[in-house]
C-alpha cells in the first residue's frame, strides 16, 4: 500500500516538459504540424490529470475497504 502511494508523487515535472515541448514545437517550420503538435501535447496533459484523478480514488477506495 505505502508503495502504491508513494508512486502518486513520483510524477515528472510536467511544467518543464511542457516547456521543453514548446521549444521543440516551435521549431517546427509548418504550422499545420505545429496545431497537431499542440493539440497532442493538450490530450496527454488531460490523460495525465486523469490517471491522478483515478489513482487518488482508487487509493481511496482502497483505504476505506481496511
Amino acid at each position: 500500500m505505502e508503495e502504491r502511494s508513494r508512486n502518486l508523487y513520483q510524477w515528472p515535472n510536467v511544467g518543464r516538459i511542457e516547456e521543453e515541448l514548446r521549444m521543440d514545437i516551435q521549431q517546427l517550420g509548418n504550422r499545420f504540424l505545429r496545431k497537431r503538435a499542440w493539440t497532442a501535447c493538450k490530450v496527454v496533459k488531460y490523460l495525465q490529470t486523469a490517471r491522478m484523478i483515478l489513482l487518488v480514488v482508487a487509493y481511496g477506495e482502497s483505504d476505506s475497504l481496511e
